[in-house]
């Protein structure tokens, strides 16, 4: 990168590491343009503007510009309070931790919920909010008496539910029956479930008018099943189901399945009515079709101390023929304070948490991953955080130089550059492979030069040179070898010539030997000159000439053979 580019947006007084990434290991200079050096490191933290140059012996291999960013307003925008609310210590102190909490795009300094991160919706101009997708989630937090209806992994994919039950005479507050959860990128979906006493399951029931009750089916509604259900017979006016609760029980909170278009909820306690309240911001579960919450008044908590039993009444009154039908009714006291809020935490994926103190944890993430959030966490907070991976952002692009290969951008990946036509690498020692480590490439810049530089064409000259000269030792290495094979051909010829030598000395002694003795034969037999005798002399000396004439030719032989080495020589 030569001179800087779209500057990058922080918030004031928030420390940025910039990290100079050049193609070899000579060291790194940074510093403010116009200003002093800085840091002879490659990683630099700055907390002010202004423009920051990294140079590698006096060549600029990089720079980038910091802005600091005025924004203040979190995206999606809220319609201001009146001015006595906007001014309360608590509304700012609520404001400041949800600006701390956004996440700032460095492009264009808008601050956007932790929650539009990852929502399919690009809300950075740049995209970066919608990088490290598709999280996956750690193991969902089982406690509180509840438990899972699969066993508990570690890590579950984007997507992924999961179901928690409770035991008989227990259920959740939330809903009826089983109570599900789904990972949304690397989040667990609602507050991990706890298992509450349901003050109606198996007590005494009873219906009116007594006439419209079929049966005995009125324990089917507080059996603790969604599926079995109590049944009144049709009948004009008014038609009730009566549960008594143990006495000196106090309730908040009923939740109640029932396909009655008309009903209404009272405690009924020594003739004392008192109607609950339907809250729709409960009744959320849409497998459980007419599954409504209804809370009580607790500033005065109905039925404690009084002595007496607590009816809870579900009444229809719905004009003309009414017929009451009822799955499920499940009566919870009030919540006694929470000891320990870290205790229920999901756990992470990729990381853990660590407590920092009684009510307080940190995210630590696995290498290869940052965590989301930094810093001491309330543990009512800690569920948003997650460990994200360090992916990089796209390869960058470096002038004079072309992609050769890239494989992604998630921790790992390589990309492999190559300079472009009419462009050489000098030096060639330079690194062309940038890896994605921590979240930032390995490489941002590497040299090419034009090939009419007269550093390109001295490099060019030199590798000329060294193909002649390796050449010209080929070459002469060629010619070395075959003249030792010359002299190796010529010492085997002159071994076979003393060979033939030494035979032919042996041969003429003993030629001479037998000359000798066939002339003391001829001195005894000078006197015989029969035919017969005539006859065997001259057999006996053809027989001498003979086996003169074959050695004479094979030493003509040898001595035609040592010529023509010799002359090869």
């Amino acid at each position: 990168m030569e001179g800087a580019g779209r500057p990058v947006l922080i918030r004031h007084g928030e420390t940025v590491e910039l990290v100079c990434r050049p193609a070899d290991d000579q060291g790194c200079r940074w510093n403010r343009r116009g200003g002093d050096v800085l840091s002879d490191e490659c990683l630099l933290s700055a907390t002010k503007a202004g423009v920051y140059q990294c140079t590698q012996g006096g060549t600029l291999v990089g720079s980038v510009e910091l802005k600091i960013s005025s924004e203040t307003t979190v995206y999606p925008y809220r319609q201001e309070p009146d001015y006595r609310i906007r001014h309360s210590s608590a509304y700012q102190e609520k404001e400041r931790k949800r600006r701390a909490n956004a996440h700032m795009c460095s492009d264009t300094g808008t601050l956007i919920e932790q929650s539009l991160l990852c929502d399919g919706e690009k809300n950075c101009n740049n995209g970066e909010d919608e990088r490290s997708c598709s999280l996956p989630c750690g193991a969902p937090s089982v406690g509180g008496g509840s438990s899972l209806t699969t066993p508990v992994g570690q890590l579950y994919p984007h997507g992924a539910t999961v179901t928690y039950t409770c035991p008989a005479g227990s259920s959740f507050r939330q809903t009826l029956g089983e109570l599900r959860r789904t990972c949304h990128q690397g989040r667990w979906s609602d507050s991990p479930p706890t298992c509450h006493r349901n003050l109606a399951f198996g007590r005494a029931t009873s219906a009116f008018p007594r006439s419209a009750l079929l049966g005995l089916g009125s324990k089917l509604a507080v059996d603790g099943q969604v599926s079995t259900w109590t049944m009144l017979t049709p009948s004009e006016g008014t038609q009730s189901l009566n549960v008594t609760l143990d006495d000196g029980v106090s309730v908040d909170l009923v939740l109640v399945r029932t396909l009655s278009a008309s009903y209404s909820v009272y405690l009924n306690s020594e003739d004392s009515w008192t109607e609950c309240q339907r809250d729709r911001n409960r009744s959320r579960d849409e497998d459980l079709a007419g599954l409504a919450a209804f809370t009580c008044p607790t500033d005065e908590p109905i039925g404690a101390g009084d002595g007496g039993p607590l009816i809870l009444e579900v009444l229809s009154s719905a004009p003309g023929l009414t017929s009451l039908s009822i799955s499920e009714i499940a009566a919870f006291g009030p919540l006694s304070p929470a000891n320990d809020t870290c205790e229920l935490l999901d756990q992470p994926a990729n990381g853990r948490y660590e407590r920092t103190g009684d009510s307080s944890v940190r995210l630590v993430c696995d290498e290869g991953y940052r965590a989301s959030c930094a810093g001491d966490l309330p543990c009512s907070e800690a569920a948003s955080a997650v460990c994200r991976p360090l992916t990089c952002p796209p390869p960058p692009t470096i002038p004079r130089a072309t992609t050769v290969s890239s494989n992604g951008t998630r921790s790992g990946a390589v990309t492999e550059y190559q300079c472009s036509a009419g462009y050489q690498l000098y030096p060639e020692s330079q690194r062309t492979t940038a890896e994605c480590r921590g979240g930032l490439w390995s490489l941002s810049h590497i040299t090419c030069l034009p090939e009419s530089d007269l550093r390109v064409v001295a490099l060019r000259l030199g590798r000329q040179h060294s193909r002649s000269v390796a050449a010209l030792g080929a070459e002469l290495e060629r010619l070395v070898a075959g003249q030792q094979q010359l002299l190796r051909r010529l010492e085997g010829t002159q071994r076979r010539l003393r060979q033939v030598e030494q035979m032919l000395d042996i041969n003429w002694e003993e030629l001479a030997e037998e000359d000798h003795t066939l002339d003391s034969v001829e001195e005894k037999q000078e006197e015989m000159l029969e035919p017969k005798e005539q006859v065997v002399d001259t057999v006996q000396e053809k027989a001498a000439e003979i086996e003169v004439e074959e050695m004479m030719r094979e030493l003509e032989e040898f001595e035609q053979e040592y010529e023509n080495d010799y002359e090869l020589w």
